[in-house]
């Protein structure tokens, strides 16, 4: 689009050997793509999928490149996201011909280290964008407070009010992005998934403040 400076785009799991846990990540990556395209189109930019991502030269140049990120061992992607729709428009392309699939990881361990160090991106977030600090903080304190209070027997009544909810807006997220990408989401995979939601987002989340992941060491 004429006069932006950086432009995100859509990328996808390749679950071509359709595997359970394939179709798990494509969810799980699926749910993270769509709400950012989302924010994209609400006027936020909070950051992108380094598979898919294109920038005018001058506005990384003006930047002085990767150099201010230069000791991080993640998130180069978000940076400029955020740094160049500083002073240039950013824009989401939704254009079907521009989708790109990426391959999935093959273990649990390796897709936990993956989510755990994206997740420790969050901690940049109170100093770069606030809004952006309160959408991960909501998620983080829903899925807690869901998690808790299935142990607190004053509380366990409305749990499954909330939860319930919170299942009908994630489907909507996940439908409406399996839509965009043309991609067929299997219903089972997703419940699964959504039950899964309530640990998995609290363990991930501490789990990147506290920074324990390892990658290409």
């Amino acid at each position: 689009e004429s006069g932006s400076g950086i432009v995100l785009g859509a990328a996808s799991i390749d679950s071509v050997n359709n595997s359970s846990f394939t179709h798990y990540q494509m969810i799980d990556f699926l749910a993270l793509v769509t709400a950012n395209a989302g924010a994209s189109g609400w006027g936020f930019s909070w950051t992108g999928t380094g598979q898919n991502l294109a920038y005018r030269r001058s506005a990384f140049e003006k930047l002085n490149g990767f150099y201010p990120v230069r000791d991080r061992v993640s998130g180069d992607d978000m940076y400029l996201v955020q740094a160049i729709s500083k002073t240039h428009k950013c824009t989401f392309n939704s254009d079907a011909g521009s989708f790109v699939n990426t391959r999935p990881v093959q273990s649990i361990i390796t897709f936990l280290n993956q989510r755990i160090r994206w997740s420790s991106n969050s901690r940049l977030a109170a100093k770069t964008d606030w809004v952006f600090l309160l959408f991960l903080f909501n998620a983080f304190l829903l899925n807690t407070a869901i998690l808790s209070g299935s142990f607190i027997s004053s509380l366990q009544g409305d749990i499954p009010m909330v939860f319930g909810i919170k299942f009908v807006c994630d489907a909507l997220v996940i439908f409406s992005g399996a839509s965009m990408l043309h991609i067929f989401v299997p219903s089972i995979i997703f419940i699964v998934w959504s039950v899964l939601q309530p640990v998995y987002i609290p363990f991930i989340g501490i789990a990147g403040l506290i920074g324990k992941f390892t990658w290409k060491e």
